[in-house]
């Protein structure tokens, strides 16, 4: 899990180029030396993003959902298409597709806690949009498992 955060300000054109090269060109430098390697490894695990699904609402995702055709979509399927070479010499790659990840030592939450302590948190939007997250203790154990 890699690049640059997408929360992180306004997305010029700058910003996006930055957001798509810390995630794609990082691992694709990445894939590179391993593929170099005389023994790499049997596995190449490469966190990507529910953001390759666009925004369907209340409707079921799995794999075999089809992609948005968006920009943080075009990013996902950069970074995890960075890959390939990995795939060609035979290794095992694998893509979680992770949401927000929250944790108190960092990330969105620490971010999102501040205003929400000064009460001036509250709900953005309609406050019906999905916000998918899971907490950094069970991402790290289901990539474990």
């Amino acid at each position: 899990m890699a690049g640059k955060s997408i929360a992180a300000g306004r997305w010029t054109k700058k910003i996006k180029q930055q957001i798509r090269d810390s995630r794609v060109r990082a691992t694709q430098i990445l894939a590179q030396q391993i593929a170099e390697l005389e023994t790499p490894p049997k596995v190449f695990l490469s966190a990507s993003a529910i953001g390759i699904y666009g925004h369907r609402g209340n409707e079921f995702v799995c794999e075999d959902s089809p992609v948005a055709d968006d920009y943080l979509a075009d990013v996902c399927k950069g970074w995890e298409s960075a890959c390939d070479p990995l795939r060609e010499l035979g290794l095992r790659v694998i893509h979680p597709r992770i949401g927000i990840v929250l944790g108190l030592e960092g990330g969105a939450l620490q971010k999102m806690l501040p205003m929400f302590r000064w009460m001036l948190g509250g709900r953005v939007g309609s406050g019906n949009q999905y916000f998918s997250w899971i907490a950094i203790e069970d991402c790290v154990a289901a990539l474990l498992w």
